[in-house]
């Protein structure tokens, strides 16, 4: 049988696992699924955390009063997926397993025969988030099926529709954010950096004096060319580990897009003719964003995750872990 699910629900599938009633513990469940945030109160939400009035967490958790779509933005908005599978993974007992497995399936979620009771932890995780998505845009029940996809495999065939933007995953209707510490929140020039270091290379050859820090461009043409180049390499960094947190191959597959671009670029590196290293830097830049053809990994299926910013980026990556020499003398 497959009835809409709730989160009283689903609350009351988890209590085949606690002794206690389900609103006890309600502020743990939320808090873990924020990691820590909600009962720091660092979200603002007070009826829903651990000093909330008991009468209003029961209603809360036995569905007389709905979490709002207000609390359910924010609660989505600071989601981590490692705190709260840690957390079934823990509140879970090997006992409990087959009965919410069964509880699961009744409600709609389509698990595999041969899916390994092991993941019960993992779907939970993902089932919670999708109803708490689904309040944050109004709907108050998750409407079956809810099929289990191994979203952490780029071989999956939901992948193929899948879009990267803002900072987020959105696959078959789920956002999945990233992270926000992997972010680089400030971007400043850090002339420790070596692909940084192999930029004021090529400006001072251009400029034909030392430049040796970002104030030495301050006036030049290359005072933007800089900040941009130092935002192209954050923002491949950041993909780097997106892909990493996300998916299980994530670092192997973002390993072959490097490696590719390397290959790619080789001759327009260090056959092409030119006046001085910003040439270089300019053509090989104009290579890999217009006329690269990447086909090397799965990632590139994901619709706005590798884009031309990041492809730059790669570049500078390149530089900094020595794969790329320099972009005045490259054969150095």
């Amino acid at each position: 049988m497959n009835d809409k699910i709730t989160f009283a629900k689903f609350i009351d599938i988890l209590s085949i696992s606690r002794k206690s009633p389900a609103y006890i513990f309600l502020p743990e469940l939320l808090d873990a699924f924020t990691d820590g945030k909600l009962n720091r109160g660092e979200l603002g939400l007070p009826n829903l955390c651990d000093e909330a009035n008991p009468n209003t967490l029961k209603a809360k958790a036995n569905g007389k009063r709905e979490i709002s779509k207000e609390e359910a933005t924010v609660l989505l908005e600071n989601f981590d997926y490692d705190s709260l599978e840690t957390y079934f993974n823990d509140l879970i007992s090997n006992v409990h397993l087959v009965e919410i497995r069964n509880a699961i399936v009744r409600y709609g979620f389509k698990l595999n025969s041969s899916l390994d009771d092991s993941l019960i932890p993992e779907v939970c995780a993902k089932l919670m988030k999708k109803i708490i998505y689904d309040l944050s845009i109004g709907r108050k029940e998750t409407l079956p099926p809810l099929e289990y996809l191994d979203f952490k495999s780029l071989s999956s065939t939901a992948i193929k529709a899948a879009e990267f933007k803002n900072g987020a995953l959105y696959i078959n209707g789920e956002k999945m954010p990233v992270s926000k510490k992997l972010a680089q929140m400030n971007i400043e020039v850090d002339g420790n950096l070596i692909f940084v270091k192999k930029l004021f290379e090529a400006y001072s050859e251009a400029l034909g004096r030392k430049v040796s820090d970002q104030k030495d461009l301050i006036g030049t043409i290359y005072e933007r060319h800089v900040s941009e180049h130092t935002k192209f390499y954050f923002e491949a960094r950041y993909k780097e580990n997106a892909a990493r947190e996300l998916f299980d191959e994530g670092e192997n597959e973002f390993e072959s897009i490097k490696k590719e671009i390397e290959e790619g670029i080789f001759d327009a590196l260090y056959y092409g003719k030119y006046e001085n290293g910003i040439e270089r830097i300019t053509n090989v830049m104009n290579t890999i964003a217009t006329n690269l053809q990447l086909n090397s990994s799965l990632l590139l299926n994901i619709r706005g995750f590798i884009n031309v910013s990041t492809r730059k980026g790669i570049l500078h990556i390149l530089v900094e872990e020595g794969s790329i020499k320099s972009w005045v003398n490259p054969n150095e």
